[in-house]
């Protein structure tokens, strides 16, 4: 099963993939820009685990999702932000003096395993439909009239993921897109993100294990095959 829903919020959206869910809302506010960045708004993650927590103030568990946050945090931002997929000159409003500041939260309601990939389409959904108040320079004032602009997206990242498992006297094992249950077992993952130009813009290992070039090429071999489908569709 699979949904992507707008909810009433401007830029506000709900994506079910099987049981996971994400929830992603994005805040914009008018701020100085960095002095080595006149031209530039601001991008900032906020991944929020909280309907995932145990009622234990702290523990094991709390560490491990603070991590997880951490991990999801860190892969949006590789592949959202520094690949430019998002464009942060777009959020220039007066060069040197005003720019947009966007604060992008994503909510994990719900991880049925793999949540990185309804993640990245819950945060592209909701930037290609929020709206953002344009702004006219008169007289150094700013005036809207009530217009608004859609945000400005340079490409578009996807996601595949690689659970790895390792046999004694097989060696690795790698099985796409695991549920909960296989990533409670496998020995580590790999995610790689790459647009339909086939460039790779960011990829994530999570292992102790060693893991060889062909393995790696074999897998860039299948995210290739992914995006060719993607461009046919």
């Amino acid at each position: 099963e699979k949904s992507i829903r707008k909810l009433e919020t401007n830029g506000q959206i709900e994506v079910k993939l099987g049981k996971k869910i994400v929830i992603t809302q994005i805040i914009a506010k008018l701020i100085k820009p960095f002095v080595d960045k006149p031209n530039e708004g601001q991008l900032v993650f906020n991944v929020d685990t909280f309907h995932l927590k145990p009622n234990a103030e702290y523990n094991q568990q709390n560490e491990a999702l603070n991590e997880f946050r951490n991990k999801i945090n860190m892969f949006l931002e590789k592949t959202l932000k520094d690949s430019k997929a998002l464009d942060v000159f777009s959020l220039c409003v007066v060069p040197g003096k005003v720019v947009w500041k966007l604060i992008i939260d994503v909510n994990i309601i719900n991880n049925d395993g793999n949540v990185l990939d309804a993640a990245l389409l819950s945060v592209l959904c909701s930037w290609l439909t929020f709206k953002l108040p344009f702004f006219i320079r008169k007289e150094n004032k700013l005036t809207n009239n009530n217009k608004f602009i859609y945000l400005t997206t340079l490409h578009k990242p996807f996601i595949v993921s690689f659970g790895i498992f390792n046999h004694a006297k097989e060696g690795n094992k790698f099985l796409l897109d695991c549920n909960w249950k296989e990533e409670s077992i496998m020995n580590g993952n790999v995610s790689v993100a790459a647009n339909i130009f086939g460039e790779v813009v960011y990829m994530q290992m999570n292992s102790n294990l060693q893991v060889s070039l062909d393995e790696i090429n074999d897998m860039l071999l299948i995210v290739k095959t992914k995006v060719e489908e993607l461009n046919k569709k």
